[in-house]
């Protein structure tokens, strides 16, 4: 699969990109976009604290992929996504 690098618009001026960020609205192999999300971005995206995630990472508590870049910490939205589908639980409906 070839991997599609998308700028985003800089925000002081729309001309401008920033070379290098990885968007996209959608985050599948049939799309081409790998959408990578920094710790901080992946902390709110899960709505806990950076700190939070950095201890499920370095404990392992949790079995959430990572990408490392050097020394930054990346992740993948669609890890993400199927991290939370794996916690959520199904609501029975065990009637009066």
């Amino acid at each position: 699969m070839a991997l599609r690098i998308i700028s985003a618009p800089n925000s002081t001026n729309s001309t401008k990109t920033t070379p290098y960020r990885f968007i996209g609205d959608e985050d599948s192999p049939s799309s081409g976009y790998l959408v990578l999300l920094t710790s901080a971005e992946a902390a709110a995206f899960l709505g806990i604290r950076k700190e939070t995630l950095a201890i499920w990472r370095c404990t392992k508590r949790y079995n959430i992929p990572f990408i490392r870049c050097g020394r930054l910490i990346k992740y993948r939205k669609s890890a993400l996504i199927a991290f939370l589908e794996s916690r959520s639980s199904e609501v029975v409906d065990v009637g009066k």
